[in-house]
């Protein structure tokens, strides 16, 4: 496949693909009928000055140009794919909308599902599809080698429109309102418009039901827009490393576990979790301990891991993922002197406690940058941490 061809529908929606592609222009128009079925038209291109700026940054040949077709949106004119799709009902829609029968599990960026009363519910999982002009600018120039006043022209010049148009009239259930357009039975999706910091928010959803109601994203009672830990929390649940307590509830201030850590991680670390000898963090923490991540702490039993697991113990180990994993740039000025109580960390975890604080996973408790490291972490908290290094 070339790498400029735009053939699968998720590369229009998830941002990470639309950063790597380069788009300058991405118009979606989706017409669903009351059983199911409709039609989508795709629409993905640059604009010619994109194009020259490509060219002249060695990303794109003349051979690949040429496979370019023009279109016009908006009285402009792009050059790049044009797609026309038809689909029999939401299920066909959405293995459109996740790249085709090919694509990999958790491709999937919109979701339609159908009510037995015949309503239409779409969901958009927040975050993948919002996009932050200086985001996209700061991409162009790792990826393209551009120079910041080019790459900012041509983000700021993109265009990501998302257009659906139901039998009913749609109403917005849950999600920011930034971006979003909703007249009648047409829903219009503005990317470059929404909201980025309301990435970690429940998902947008929307229905065509006469008394709507969420039912197709994470949601929790206890976690609610304002709330410091909220995007790291609904983005922690969204990808599968945290679940609720049951009835809609995450319990955020609960103090987090030896046994709820091991699962998290093993989780985050694609390692063997599930039950056993009626234990349902056994394997997890069995994991977490064969790779060398956890200390053992006798029997893997409840009574022996069902207890609370301390910030230096917890943070030492989102330092150590980190430097074996995401390579965070550090910030190498933080010293040891800076934090007051450095000395009351455990010999240890000392130096991992000190690249935490080096790669903005933890600024400390207090403005001081004091520690506090046999204190306990919440449910919440340790959500944090992880979404500060992106894991």
């Amino acid at each position: 496949m070339k790498k400029w061809r735009i053939v699968s529908v998720i590369c229009l929606l998830a941002l990470s693909c639309v950063l790597l592609s380069g788009c300058m222009a991405e118009v979606m128009n989706v017409v669903i009928h009351e059983d199911g079925s409709g039609t989508a038209k795709i629409q993905v291109g640059f604009t010619e000055e994109a194009l020259e700026s490509m060219k002249q940054a060695q990303q794109m040949t003349e051979e690949e140009e040429k496979e370019l077709v023009p279109f016009t949106y908006n009285g402009a004119e792009y050059f790049g794919n044009v797609e026309d799709y038809t689909f029999a009902d939401l299920e066909e829609l959405n293995v459109i909308l996740q790249g085709g029968e090919e694509a990999e599990d958790g491709d999937l960026v919109m979701f339609f599902a159908k009510n037995e009363d015949g309503s239409m519910n779409m969901r958009i999982r927040a975050g993948q599809i919002e996009a932050d002009n200086e985001q996209i600018a700061q991409q162009y120039m790792y990826e393209m080698g551009l120079d910041e006043e080019t790459a900012t022209e041509l983000a700021e010049s993109m265009v990501m429109l998302y257009e659906f148009t139901f039998p009913e009239p749609v109403v917005q259930v849950a999600g920011a309102t930034e971006g979003i357009t909703i007249d009648g039975n047409v829903l219009s999706i503005t990317a470059t418009e929404m909201n980025t910091s309301a990435a970690g928010m429940p998902d947008y959803e929307f229905s065509t039901a006469k008394e709507p109601k969420r039912v197709l994203g994470v949601y929790f009672e206890d976690v609610k827009a304002g709330d410091w830990f909220a995007p790291a929390v609904y983005n922690m649940a969204r990808v599968g490393l945290v679940q609720g307590v049951g009835n809609h509830l995450f319990d955020p201030e609960g103090i987090l576990t030896y046994a709820e850590f091991c699962q998290i991680l093993a989780r985050a670390l694609s390692m063997e979790t599930g039950e056993e000898n009626g234990y349902w963090a056994a394997k997890a923490i069995k994991s977490c301990i064969d790779a060398g991540w956890m200390t053992s702490l006798g029997d893997i039993k409840e009574e022996v891991y069902d207890v609370a697991i301390s910030r230096e113990n917890a943070i030492a180990v989102v330092a150590e993922i980190n430097g074996g994993y995401l390579l965070t740039k550090a910030d190498e000025s933080i010293t040891e002197e800076q934090i007051p109580d450095f000395a009351s960390i455990a010999p240890e975890y000392q130096e991992k406690i000190l690249d935490a604080y080096r790669v903005g996973i933890t600024q400390g408790v207090d403005e001081s940058k004091t520690f506090d490291p046999k204190a306990t972490l919440t449910r919440a908290e340790i959500c944090q941490l992880l979404y500060n290094i992106a894991i």
